[in-house]
């Protein structure tokens, strides 16, 4: 797993500029994302009774399409976001999986149990899970 590591500053949910990590897996087509301050974490709809991505991410989301970090087919922001499968980190006990268009948790505490080899496989990165950043 070779990934290609910047910072991403926005607002978080306090409205105070924070910074998230972000780290692309090319090969994989994967963008991972630490998130502890809830700068672009997922936001839970009350409503619908799922996650959806939040104005945070979508305004993150839309600076890293115009840069062209992953190069992807796509003739619009949202279907560039579907083709890439995004790892949130950062928020509690659980990892959170975007990936077409859906949303997956993964609790950190399982994920701990599996070797490096697993969790890359399974595009998750091992670090971000060993060293605590997701919980």
């Amino acid at each position: 797993m070779h990934l290609i590591k910047m910072e991403y500053r926005g607002l978080n949910i306090f409205d105070e500029i924070s910074v998230v990590e972000v780290a692309f897996d090319i090969e994989a087509s994967t963008i991972h994302i630490v998130d502890a301050s809830m700068t672009v974490a997922p936001t839970y709809n009350f409503t619908k009774k799922h996650d959806e991505l939040s104005e945070g991410f979508l305004k993150m989301a839309q600076v890293l399409y115009q840069k062209h970090y992953m190069k992807v087919e796509a003739y619009s922001l949202q279907q560039w976001i579907d083709e890439i499968t995004w790892q949130f980190y950062g928020l509690g006990d659980v990892v959170k999986t975007y990936e077409n268009g859906c949303f997956a948790k993964n609790k950190v505490a399982n994920l701990q149990t599996w070797s490096d080899e697993a969790l890359q496989q399974a595009n998750f990165n091992p670090l971000y899970i060993r060293k605590g950043k997701s919980t």
